[in-house]
């Protein structure tokens, strides 16, 4: 699977599973959530990783692993939210860029 860190885009195959890794900071209530997930993309699943040993008041990282159904130019929007909180403290865009994978598709125009 590719994995992207804290990119501001990607390039990937129709079908292919991967990951956005951001810094998160978990411990202040700050929490990384996809917002308006395009319908050609996919959650499959979304992990905290907890910062290394012995590394008080370190960061974290929110791994996002995603697919694309199909091919195309993607906007992806993250929000970094505490729960009790009205809007947002931080975004973060990106664009996906969908080529059409290993069923030999073409991107559409």
């Amino acid at each position: 699977m590719l994995e992207f860190t804290d990119p501001d885009h990607v390039d990937v195959e129709a079908g292919q599973p991967f990951a956005i890794v951001l810094p998160d900071n978990g411990p202040g209530g700050y929490l990384w959530q996809v917002e308006d997930l395009p319908p050609a993309l996919r959650l499959r699943r979304a992990d905290d990783l907890a910062p290394g040993e012995g590394a008080p008041g370190a960061t974290g990282e929110k791994v996002f692993e995603l697919e694309a159904s199909e091919p195309g130019t993607f906007t992806l929007r993250f929000e970094r939210r505490r729960d009790w909180e009205p809007g947002a403290d931080r975004e973060r865009m990106l664009v996906v860029n969908v080529a059409g994978g290993s069923s030999g598709g073409a991107p559409a125009t």
